[in-house]
């Protein structure tokens, strides 16, 4: 094998080793601002030929996985795709961004020090019962606690997360997240 074959060979097993899944091309396309470009290109005859058949068949599992993460954003309507030749544009809708902060705020598991507590007070109008009723769901869903009629808390370390989450999907209603002691 000549090294020029090592090169592609390589190259290509890093492509394949940085594919990603359903979750991860979410959180990827959260730390790119919400939209990015990929490229699924056809390797070239030669390439595949260089391949061995445990490579090759590796390769086609795991675009199979992504291209099946993808249509599974995109049914969830998490994803937008615009296709411009063989590149391909994704793009986070705001469900896709509120999936993805609610992720992260879910699978934390750092705690706030000294006892301190993220604090989430509201005053939503009965007009909007039911954008209350999704923020109630919602805190119950990542753990708060209700320490009053309108007011949650929980000992987790997600402010920013959950001030990011609250900006796009509540950005209308009057929402305070802080962190205090509770005595």
């Amino acid at each position: 094998m000549t090294k020029e074959e090592k090169n592609i060979r390589e190259r290509v097993q890093k492509q394949i080793a940085n594919r990603s899944q359903t979750t991860q091309v979410l959180v990827d396309l959260l730390h790119f601002g919400g939209a990015m470009s990929m490229k699924y290109l056809q390797p070239s005859r030669s390439i595949v030929q260089l391949m061995c058949d445990q490579e090759r068949a590796d390769y086609r599992t795991q675009l199979t996985r992504e291209r099946q993460a993808l249509a599974r954003l995109i049914r969830k309507q998490f994803v937008e795709i615009r296709q411009d030749g063989h590149a391909l544009t994704a793009q986070l809708t705001d469900s896709g961004h509120f999936a993805v902060l609610r992720h992260a705020i879910m699978e934390t598991d750092r705690l706030l020090s000294d006892g301190k507590c993220c604090i989430v007070a509201y005053d939503i109008p009965i007009q909007l019962n039911s954008q209350r009723d999704t923020l109630r769901r919602f805190l119950k869903e990542v753990g708060f606690q209700q320490l009053q009629q309108s007011i949650w808390y929980t000992h987790k370390d997600i402010v920013e997360d959950l001030e990011v989450l609250i900006e796009k999907k509540f950005h209308k209603l009057k929402i305070t997240v802080s962190v205090m002691k509770i005595l």
